[in-house]
């Protein structure tokens, strides 16, 4: 589905992932659910680089709880499922 400003965002696959991105084809954000299997997913797309960026991390009811900054993206997340705090655990 593409908006008047050139931004195009996928459907979900079956991995619950979403990827939306410029009508240039420049990825821009994804939307991965809070399971290691989502993740493990995105990894593999990226290779084994570090992927730097900022993320966002919503409750289950769509309420951010969260915004943090990585230099690895994949890992960070992957110990925010290992040992959340208890302000993202839900």
């Amino acid at each position: 589905m593409e908006d008047k400003f050139g931004y195009q965002q996928d459907i979900k696959n079956g991995d619950g992932i979403i990827r939306a991105r410029t009508t240039g084809g420049h990825l821009r954000s994804w939307d991965i659910p809070r399971t290691l299997k989502a993740l493990e997913v995105v990894k593999k797309e990226w290779g084994n680089l570090e992927y730097p960026g900022v993320y966002i991390l919503f409750d289950a009811g769509g309420k951010k709880v969260y915004i943090g900054e990585a230099k690895d993206i994949c890992n960070r997340l992957k110990t925010h499922m290992a040992t959340p705090e208890d302000k993202i655990k839900d």
